[in-house]
């Protein structure tokens, strides 16, 4: 029996959006770079060579900046989403 994760339970800062496996599963290359976005700054960047990798774009002095958490599928979507809660 599998567990369903809800939209209630996900931390306040990611309940906006959320991507679903299927969607990222489903994610095709295009002929440019391109982001699918998972609330709180965390996305998934395809590649033309259809990698996949985490993505959490965040702001440092005014100036955007991002950092990556690895390539879907060795890093899934929980691990990436624990990698960039902020600390209070």
């Amino acid at each position: 029996m599998s567990q369903s994760v809800g939209k209630e339970d996900l931390p306040l800062w990611r309940s906006a959006v959320a991507l679903t496996i299927k969607e990222v599963e489903n994610a095709k290359p295009k002929d440019k770079k391109y982001k699918l976005a998972d609330g709180g700054g965390l996305c998934l960047l395809i590649q033309p060579w259809g990698g996949k990798f985490w993505l959490w774009r965040y702001r440092f002095d005014g100036a955007e900046k991002n950092m990556t958490f690895g390539e879907y599928p060795l890093v899934g979507p929980r691990y990436s989403e624990q990698e960039c809660v902020p600390n209070n």
